[in-house]
């Protein structure tokens, strides 16, 4: 039985958001769900695995909306099991991470994301 640490609801993003790894933009992926704690997305590792303590962007595909240099944690950083796809050699991982402490425009900016681009909750 695993025990859930988060302390708020994730939310599920409804415009697609890609998620970058600063500094050398190594990791890029997939949101999957986010809240004011930290957040999950799905990336190909070519590297390894995400470097312990870092900076995200996040952004929307559609160009509304962009948050660069999150400070940022891995709370974890798994590998996802392979399906039988043209794409099968690739590996998959699912990181989460948490979020340090923002700024009070970073902390505004993060706040208008969840209230305008994400719908319901994990």
């Amino acid at each position: 039985m695993t025990i859930e640490q988060r302390k708020e609801l994730r939310l599920i993003p409804h415009d697609h958001t890609t998620v970058v790894l600063r500094p050398h933009f190594a990791k890029l992926g997939n949101l999957i769900d986010i809240n004011k704690g930290g957040l999950s997305f799905q990336y190909i590792a070519n590297e390894g695995k995400a470097e312990v303590s870092t900076h995200l962007d996040l952004f929307t595909n559609n160009s509304e909306f962009y948050l660069p240099s999150l400070p940022c944690k891995v709370a974890y950083d798994i590998g996802l099991p392979r399906n039988n796809t043209t794409l099968a050699s690739l590996e998959y991982r699912r990181c989460g991470l948490e979020f340090g402490e923002f700024t009070q425009e970073q902390a505004a900016r993060l706040e208008l994301y969840l209230e305008k681009h994400t719908a319901g909750t994990v």
